[in-house]
């Protein structure tokens, strides 16, 4: 039996075989003959740019003023950590003996507090133009800056042990409360 309405469809083409390699251009996604694809063809693999993304670099190259910055941080970091060996013996012969751990473990606190409160003070000052990428930032290079100080005075010196290790976290976590209650403050002022 035929179908009264075959006539009026339309035959679909039939998929065109393999080339011939010669047939092949440098736009048509296939490979040439010899399997290899020039890198400047456009079939390369790479799609146009989008308006919305940048590129990425195919090899990160940090900047010198982030380097600078970090290095800043981790001497920051060394320089709490000398003040502590400097201060710590002190405090601790002024102290009861029974209570000598605390003073050095003291000193490092209030050392960690003031520069939390100072770091936390320069981010509600200058957030820049991305101030939740920026919080994020110096929170890590306070705690590098924090740990590696320490460990470089624990190797080094004879400064006495630290008995409280989550006092290195006090300075990223002071200056977080700084931002934090900085931010509410303006939040709450409006009328």
């Amino acid at each position: 039996m035929s179908d009264p309405g075959a006539a009026a469809r339309p035959v679909p083409a039939p998929c065109p075989g393999p080339r011939a390699p010669e047939e092949t251009g440098p736009g048509d996604g296939r490979l040439p003959a010899d399997g290899v694809r020039d890198s400047a063809s456009p079939a390369h693999g790479t799609l146009p740019p989008s308006p919305g993304l940048r590129a990425v670099p195919a090899r990160y190259r940090p900047s010198r003023r982030g380097l600078g910055i970090v290095g800043a941080f981790l001497l920051a970091g060394l320089l709490l950590a000398c003040l502590w060996w400097a201060l710590a013996p002190i405090l601790r012969d002024l102290s009861d003996p029974a209570e000598s751990a605390v003073a050095t473990d003291g000193t490092l606190l209030c050392l960690e507090l003031l520069a939390g409160a100072v770091t936390g003070a320069g981010l509600l000052l200058r957030p820049g133009p991305a101030p939740a990428r920026r919080l994020v930032e110096v929170l890590v290079l306070t705690a590098l800056g924090s740990v590696t100080g320490w460990f470089v005075v624990d190797r080094l010196t004879d400064a006495g042990p630290l008995n409280a290790l989550g006092i290195l976290l006090v300075w990223p976590l002071t200056a977080s409360a700084v931002v934090t209650l900085g931010s509410a403050r303006v939040l709450f002022s409006w009328r």
